[in-house]
């Protein structure tokens, strides 16, 4: 992975300790500027090796022992020569200003001299164990291109529902996702940062972009925003810091999926904006382009990964039958997947009825094209 050339640090010294950034942090006896040693970090993500702190004589010297890091995340170790006294000293090391502060010059019969052995923290640090995610998604449903923003009818509904619908649907749930739940005053907030509807987040292997690690039920608001369950804040999600495949699954429009891999962390929220074209998406024409905005394609009405206007298991059917299946004027109020522009009312003709993008979507001429979803 790497090999020491002396000017880059030399007899690198105890283990590396795996520090609270995802980045491991150890320490050479020998070499660096001053061939008192130095501090180094090894970039596990990326394989990238930094050399980062050259130890003068006075920070010490020959550091035999590995680092700790405290509870304010900084890094102390021990050097058995060099300080005030060239008896060895105690330091500590700030990341963020890439300083070593001396806390303690051994100086002989006081205090001791020539220390070999580490320290051991009396309460170690926990490593995170959340990333945190801003998300943004547009629906084409229910999205308006003179104001660019969605319509938030469904949150006025009494059967919106407060726990996510996700399950009741079908949709597999992973990593102990699933269950969430929200408070209706969250549904009160009106604006662009009004509730849509609820989406479904997945965290895919760096290694395998077919296996999902993670799932979580989140919010969109009318402006895109993917929030956590209260309506506000950024996605906060129970998962180690690492590189993941991020995709969006909605109950009746096609779900989209990051080409690459994003690095996610505990802090701060990592902006993903799905909606202009700034991030690839994987496959071909995954999502639908209207001007400069990126869209979920409308239409899955019975949750399988293709539209279909006409054929078996198509799309527009559902719509017909919930309506009452006879007159195709009449209409039904609230919550369903039938409701493809998610104003909510179920419509199969008329203005904005729910069938015509699903023909739209197809290429609007063919009705027996189908519209395939682009996830591996």
């Amino acid at each position: 992975m790497y090999n020491f050339d002396g000017t880059q640090g030399g007899g690198p010294s105890g283990k590396p300790v795996l520090a609270a950034d995802g980045k491991l942090y150890g320490t050479c006896r020998e070499g660096g500027g001053f061939l008192n040693g130095c501090i180094y970090s090894w970039d596990i993500t990326n394989a990238v090796y930094t050399q980062l702190y050259d130890m003068q004589t006075t920070d010490g010297a020959l550091s035999e022992s590995n680092l700790v890091q405290g509870t304010d995340l900084r890094l102390y170790g021990v050097c058995t020569q060099g300080g005030s006294s060239s008896l060895g000293t105690i330091f500590r090391y700030n990341p963020s200003t890439n300083s070593v502060g001396v806390i303690t010059n051994f100086a002989g019969a006081t205090n001791g001299s020539l220390p070999f052995d580490g320290l051991v923290p009396e309460s170690a640090p926990t490593p995170p164990t959340n990333v945190s995610l801003a998300l943004r998604v547009l629906l084409e449903g229910p999205y308006n291109s003179g104001t660019g923003v969605m319509n938030d009818a469904l949150r006025s509904l009494a059967s919106f529902p407060l726990t996510e619908p996700f399950t009741s649907l079908g949709f597999t749930h992973v990593g102990g996702g699933g269950g969430e739940t929200i408070a209706p005053s969250v549904l009160t907030t009106t604006g662009n940062n009004a509730i849509t509807d609820w989406i479904f987040v997945e965290l895919r292997s760096k290694t395998s972009n077919t296996t999902v690690l993670r799932t979580q039920s989140a919010l969109v608001q009318r402006d895109g925003d993917v929030v956590a369950l209260d309506g506000v804040s950024a996605l906060t999600i129970p998962v180690v810091p690492d590189e993941y495949y991020i995709a969006v699954r909605h109950r009746n429009h096609l779900a989209t999926m990051t080409l690459a891999t994003v690095v996610l962390s505990a802090t701060p929220p990592l902006a993903v904006d799905l909606t202009n074209g700034t991030v690839a998406t994987f496959g071909t024409n995954a999502q639908k382009i209207n001007g400069s905005t990126r869209l979920l394609w409308a239409g899955n009405v019975i949750r399988d990964t293709q539209l279909k206007y006409a054929g078996g298991s198509n799309d527009r059917d559902p719509i017909l039958v919930k309506i009452g299946g006879v007159v195709p004027t009449a209409t039904t109020t609230g919550y369903w997947p039938e409701d493809v522009t998610l104003d909510g009312v179920v419509k199969y003709a008329g203005g904005s009825n729910d069938r015509d993008p699903i023909l739209v979507n197809i290429g609007g001429s063919i009705p027996t094209a189908v519209r395939a979803q682009q996830l591996p």
